[in-house]
């Protein structure tokens, strides 16, 4: 299919299971620390198909969660607002990616830990996998909790006329 033909929008990169945790007071290190914690659905890519969806547009997710309930709330999630999760794969060695953001009393994030062991297997061979898949997509969202060897075998693939917009998610 042309790009130009069609208006599905790809996001390519991170679900996982997000926890905010903030502190009730200042951050004493070494032992426990009271907080009040929030779980919600989270990856960079997963939460930028969540908001074209509720915008309206036709959205496909190419990411990783583990075959465990973390994954399969995740998935069911986007699926009960219309995004298409046909390349979301299921891992048998890893469980659902999660992270933790540690905020401060002020909500300033003070550290963030983020379990993503799940996403080195979108690895060339994935990418090679997927490649056609993307090539239908006018536009590609991507963000770098992607292996640098997909990412550049990713773009690679790339066709004139298709826009890649990127997040680099963090410093690391």
């Amino acid at each position: 299919m042309d790009p130009g033909t069609s208006s599905l929008i790809a996001c390519v990169g991170g679900a996982s299971l997000d926890r905010r945790a903030r502190l009730s007071g200042p951050l004493r290190p070494g032992t426990s620390n009271p907080v009040v914690s929030t779980p919600r659905d989270g990856g960079v890519a997963r939460n930028v198909a969540e908001g074209l969806a509720h915008l309206g547009c036709d959205v496909v997710l190419f990411s990783m969660v583990g075959a465990d309930e973390p994954g399969a709330s995740l998935v069911a999630g986007l699926e009960r607002i219309g995004v298409d999760t046909s390349g979301v794969g299921r891992s048998a060695r890893c469980t659902t990616a999660a992270y933790t953001a540690v905020l401060g009393p002020s909500g300033r994030l003070e550290f963030g830990l983020a379990d993503m062991k799940i996403f080195d297997e979108l690895d060339e061979e994935w990418a090679e996998m997927v490649a056609g898949r993307l090539s239908e997509c006018p536009i590609w969202f991507v963000d770098a909790n992607l292996p640098d060897v997909t990412l550049n075998r990713l773009l690679g693939a790339r066709s004139t006329g298709q826009t890649v917009l990127a997040d680099p998610v963090s410093v690391s």
